[in-house]
């Protein structure tokens, strides 16, 4: 009987340990992470093995205007406009796991068009971005508008960082 009870306590203690470190390991919830190699495929796209920015980056998120207000760390990680080019830097929005869109962060100098979201860097200020439909107007982007995706909204107000 006492050797049933040591298993049963020795089981649960492994049970409890393999479970932190499940979670431990699963990463960020929200990632915006930078693309390596570009493909056709959202799937297909290689990311930066670390996301840029996390939800721990974020403060508050606007979803009328797709505004984000960003920690001072957060801010800090943002590309600059030397970082950016005129031709941007592309990076795909995962929500736990699963990516959401793919976007980049443009440069209002730039005379490139771009079909998908884009962060304008020269519109960056007070720690605040706001996610464009497309550059340079709303109207040059392609397709559904996937901005208002539905797993980033919950996981934004499971969050409390959505208003």
């Amino acid at each position: 009987m006492a050797l049933n009870r040591k298993v049963l306590i020795i089981a649960t203690a492994l049970l409890v340990i393999a479970g932190c470190q499940s979670a431990a390991s699963r990463g960020p919830r929200l990632g915006i992470y930078l693309v390596q190699e570009p493909s056709a495929l959202l799937e297909n796209i290689k990311l930066a093995a670390t996301p840029l920015l996390t939800e721990k980056d974020i403060v508050s998120y606007n979803w009328e205007e797709h505004r984000i207000v960003f920690t001072e760390e957060g801010f800090q990680k943002l590309p600059k406009q030397n970082e950016v080019g005129v031709a941007g830097k592309q990076f795909v929005l995962v929500v736990d796991g699963k990516r959401c869109y793919l976007g980049a962060f443009w440069t209002g100098f730039s005379s490139i068009s771009c079909p998908y979201p884009v962060i304008d860097v020269l519109r960056i200020g007070n720690n605040t971005a706001t996610i464009q439909r497309a550059y340079p107007q709303s109207q040059f982007g392609v397709g559904e508008d996937p901005r208002p995706n539905k797993r980033l909204k919950q996981l934004l107000a499971q969050l409390k960082k959505l208003n």
